[in-house]
């Protein structure tokens, strides 16, 4: 569609951060400033030498629709105002990462918070930002708040809907900010020839999505009334870079926990972690790695390939971008010091900074984090002078903690015999009137369901409603109601629960462990499901937690990529099981559970940020045609191996030498150490190599020559993962059977080698470590395809 990028860009969730911002010369004073928004104040942070161009960015964010005002507009009547909780800290947070770490200048840094964010605020900064930009320049514009529609009869579009910003006074009458209206002022600034990158954290429901997994306040109004009638503008120069939350079907949630997007959260993640010189291609596969795990919500990237493989903001160069981030003191109080820089930026409680330049002698200790800031302590005591201002690098970064994996058991206080027993009875009475029983694979094929509840019993469901059919099942009424609600092609699907006792011991198994336990199914990571076979039921874990009528509206699922394993190996359990065997069932989905929570644990794994160190980035190259991509995909049969890229800028200055780790993880959850080879250990992978006289070797590429590997069924995304480090590794941890063995190994005693030893067991908690932040770990997404499929 012509103007395709214009829906995705107003209605989708994104995350960043930093310190203060400047005022905009054509709004009102004080817009970059307000009590309540708690802004950081302005520090005088040396700005990065990442590259020559000014860099110019327009932060927007608005928590409060709703304030209370008496007068309301005409336009504002039909919708229900909820305000929001995460879109002010996505902004603080994405201004501390552009100014911290991606070299923007705070005086070229404007925001428009809550109030300040009016319509007229709104135009009048983006008039702004088309007058000062110059020829070569880099502009960044970020929004999150609500997003909306309104009708133009005028529109090219099917839907005839604009996609729209909500500003802070849409409340009292004033429009909302229509898709065409942006793209004006984005065809202003890029008319100047600037590189323009947008980035929006809005919500846009194009459809009411049954199932899928929310959780949170929605960043969405209702459609605002009135006709906008007029025609599309030209559209946006090629040079656009376009990320958004969702896909224009999709709605974007706030995560609870946080209070942020859940989308911006998990970019300020990849922004804090990632080279600086990371492609927005990268950087984008690599949120929607996190969102996938985290969440059903699909981001989206727009903008010509070739903009797509430079960083995302397009001017920084390689060969001086260390992307070290460095956080300043903002004062002190009663012997303590408040860092500039919190959980968001990776920093935990126990994370030890050291002063930069003359101030390297000093040492803080973090004793207390919030969102944006940390409370710190000398270590040890000692009594040169701290300033306002000074700046401070981690040297040892306590990891993070990420939530645990949240599992939801199908419990009632059915026997395992009366379970089994009804099975075959609801299997006969599908059979007699000609209804085709439906697997848990094929849940989308249901016209209905047959639920457990445990307050009233047996319930079939439908389309058009539900009926209750108690908690004794009798043939005939289950045929009857079959009947009346399904006249032709009925299919039924029956939620099998677990008995009272299987469910307790499991449950009582899950908690020891460390595992959450959700009572509601819609917010938990995994769900136990049954299945009935010819002589037992048997129970796996599944992503899919709420089955999809067939009737029912949904997204396509299989447009959306997830990078977890579907479902684990199942577990019998025969009629008659005793309490023995329950046990020793319910250790297996223990197991199956750990090994889920190891493939979570190496996508979500939280890692220092990459300070350049070490230039290069994992790719594979094809044995046949001897081409080197990132991308891929993967073809059948062929032969591939990695090697280690750099760009030629990258080596123009001295470089670290690490130990490299490459291995793969695939949808069944099996790991494989691909280099070096388990009989070499750590004695060809120390690189990039030195010759016989000692002198250090930096080429562009770094071919992994000991290395190949076939790609053979099954097919599917598979993610391949670049772990470098100064100190060496055990591989044991690196190379672990998958969802359908055993997960647990041996960790070693330093802080690195616990930290990867903790993730490769399934570990769900346990004392958070300090590891020096000196490794990065990189993932691939990358597809395999047979030949039938590469040939469509």
């Amino acid at each position: 569609m012509k103007n395709q990028w214009l829906a995705a860009l107003v209605f989708l969730p994104f995350f960043l951060w930093f310190p203060s911002c400047r005022n905009p010369s054509r709004a009102s004073k004080n817009l970059a400033r307000g009590s309540e928004e708690d802004l950081l104040p302005l520090m005088n942070v040396p700005v990065p030498e990442l590259g020559s161009a000014t860099r110019r960015a327009l932060l927007i964010g608005i928590n409060v629709y709703d304030g209370g005002e008496e007068k309301r507009g005409a336009n504002s009547s039909n919708r229900k105002w909820t305000n929001l909780k995460g879109a002010v800290n996505d902004v603080k947070v994405m201004r501390q990462l552009l100014v911290g770490r991606f070299g923007f200048n705070p005086d070229n840094v404007t925001c428009l918070l809550n109030k300040k964010a009016t319509r007229e605020n709104i135009l009048h900064a983006l008039e702004d930002l088309a007058t000062r930009a110059k020829a070569g320049e880099v502009v960044f514009v970020y929004y999150a708040g609500h997003g909306s529609q309104v009708q133009n009869s005028k529109s090219l579009e099917t839907d005839k809907l604009d996609e729209t910003w909500v500003p802070a006074d849409a409340i009292l009458g004033a429009p909302d900010i229509r898709d065409k209206e942006l793209a004006r002022y984005f065809n202003k600034i890029l008319d100047k020839g600037v590189f323009l990158t947008v980035i929006v954290d809005s919500c846009h429901s194009g459809s009411i999505l049954r199932g899928q997994r929310v959780q949170g306040n929605l960043r969405m109004l209702p459609m605002m009334s009135g006709d906008s009638a007029d025609s599309y503008d030209k559209e946006p120069e090629k040079r656009l870079l376009l990320i958004t939350a969702t896909r224009n079907d999709q709605i974007a949630a706030e995560a609870q926990d946080e209070n942020r997007g859940a989308f911006s959260l998990a970019l300020s993640r990849v922004l804090a972690e990632m080279p600086v010189t990371a492609s927005a291609n990268s950087i984008y596969l690599r949120v929607q790695a996190i969102m996938s795990v985290k969440g059903r919500q699909s981001p989206s990237i727009a903008g010509p390939s070739e903009r797509r493989e430079k960083p995302l903001f397009a001017d920084i160069k390689a060969g001086g971008a260390t992307g070290e981030m460095v956080f300043p003191v903002m004062w002190s109080e009663q012997k303590r010091f408040k860092i500039q820089g919190g959980t968001s930026l990776g920093v935990g409680v126990g994370t030890i900074f050291e002063g930069t330049g003359n101030r390297s002698s000093i040492r803080l200790r973090v004793t207390e984090t919030t969102l944006t800031y940390s409370w710190t302590v000398r270590e040890p005591a000692s009594h040169e002078p701290i300033r306002e201002g000074d700046l401070f690098k981690i040297v040892n970064w306590k990891v993070p903690t990420e939530n645990v994996m949240s599992l939801s058991v199908s419990k009632s206080t059915l026997s395992l015999d009366v379970i089994y027993q009804t099975v075959r009875r609801v299997k006969s009475v599908c059979e007699k009137v000609g209804a085709r029983w439906v697997d848990p694979s094929e849940t989308s094929m249901a016209s209905l369901i047959l639920a457990w509840d445990e307050a009233t019993g047996w319930r079939i469901i439908s389309g058009n409603g539900e009926s209750r059919v108690g908690k004794e099942i009798q043939d005939a009424d289950l045929s009857s109601m079959i009947r009346a609600k399904c006249h032709t092609n009925c299919s039924l699907y029956m939620e099998i629960p677990t008995s009272a006792l299987h469910a307790q011991t499991l449950e009582t198994m899950l908690g020891e462990e460390g595992f959450q336990i959700q009572d509601n199914e819609t917010v938990a990571d995994y769900c136990l499901v049954g299945r009935s076979t010819s002589s037992s039921v048997e129970y796996f874990w599944s992503r899919r937690c709420m089955p999809i009528l067939e009737s029912a509206v949904r997204a396509d699922a299989t447009d959306l990529l997830d990078f977890l394993p579907d479902v684990t190996d199942p577990v019998p359990l025969e009629n008659g099981t005793d309490e023995m065997s329950f046990e020793i069932a319910s250790q297996s989905l223990v197991d199956l559970a750990k090994g889920l929570n190891r493939i979570r644990g190496w996508l979500l794994l939280r890692a220092p940020a990459d300070n350049g160190a070490f230039p290069y980035r994992l790719a594979f190259q094809s044995l046949t045609t001897q081409t080197v991509s990132m991308k891929g995909p993967f073809l059948e049969n062929e032969w591939y191996s990695p090697v280690l890229v750099a760009e030629k800028q990258a080596l123009q200055k001295s470089i670290t030498r690490r130990y490299v780790y490459v291995f793969a993880i695939d949808k069944h959850g099996n790991s494989k150490l691909l280099f070096p080879l388990s009989s070499q250990g750590n004695a060809e992978n120390f690189l990039p190599s030195v010759n016989s006289s000692g002198v250090q070797q930096m080429p562009e590429t770094i071919p992994l020559v000991s290395v190949k590997f076939q790609v053979v069924p099954p097919f599917g995304l598979d993610t391949y993962l670049l772990l470098s480090t100064v100190i060496p590794i055990r591989t044991e941890a690196l190379e672990q059977k998958g969802v359908r063995k055993d997960t647990r190994g041996a960790g070693q005693m330093d802080g690195l080698s616990w930290l990867i030893g903790s993730v490769a067991q399934g570990q769900t908690r346990g004392e958070s470590v300090i590891v020096p932040p000196t490794w990065s770990i990189e993932r691939l997404m990358i597809k395999s395809v047979s030949l039938a499929a590469s040939k469509e």
